[in-house]
Parts: C-alpha cells; structure tokens; sequence
C-alpha cells in the first residue's frame, strides 16, 4: 500500500504517501490517523501529510470528502499540515484542502519542505 504512518516527536502523526494514490488509500491513511489519535494520551495531535513522491490524487472533491469523512470523529486534530514538492500540485490542493478544512472544521497549511514545517511548529509552539 502507498501508504505508511508513523508517530513523531511533538505529537505528530506522520503520513507519507507515495506513488499511484487511490481514495481508498486516503480513507485508509485517515481512519488509521484518526485512530492513532484517539488512542494517544494527549489532548492534540498534528497530521504531518507528505505528498512529495505522489505520482497521482484523486483531485475530486468528492471523493476526497468522502475518503477522509473519518476526520469528523477526531476529537484531538490540531494541524493538517501539508508538504508538496511543487507548485503545480501546491496550487490544486490549496483549493481541494481549503474547501475541505470548511467542511470539517480544521485547520490547515501547506509546505514545500520539512524545514518549512518544523519552523511553523516552533512558531506555534511559542505563541
């Protein structure tokens, strides 16, 4: 499966996908995330979501709402954030995600790195 998650330091639930991406795999990364949240012992956690090695998405907007429908549940999501590897893919999924994060209720950003990343958790961290 394109798919893999795993925990990172800071309550980070890690989500790498890569390659051919169906809808499934994104209802399977997020109902496995979902889960990994509530089972954890803190009040918030964050989904790190690297899309750099994606070759396709399904860019629907509806199929993206229905496969990641199980974000609803999620009582502890903070952050979605979102690294891209370019600014083609950054441009379509801005909007797709954006639509999305109304729909649900969370709160997004999208990055070109990990650095970019890290630099925005430690900004938050601070306030």
């Amino acid at each position: 499966m394109p798919v893999n998650l795993e925990w990172k330091p800071n309550n980070i639930i890690y989500i790498k996908l890569h390659g051919e991406i169906t809808s499934e795999d994104i209802r399977h990364a997020s109902e496995t995330a979902v889960d990994m949240a509530e089972a954890s012992g803190t009040l918030m956690v964050h989904n790190l979501v690297d899309l750099t090695e994606i070759d396709s998405l399904p860019l629907s907007l509806q199929q993206m709402k229905s496969a990641i429908s199980a974000e609803r549940r999620c009582t502890k999501l903070g952050w979605v954030l979102v690294i891209t590897r370019s600014s083609e893919w950054r441009n379509v999924l801005q909007f797709v995600v954006a639509a999305l994060s109304q729909m649900f209720n969370f709160r997004f950003r999208m990055f070109l790195n990990l650095a970019e990343v890290e630099g925005f958790l430690q900004e938050m961290e601070a306030v």
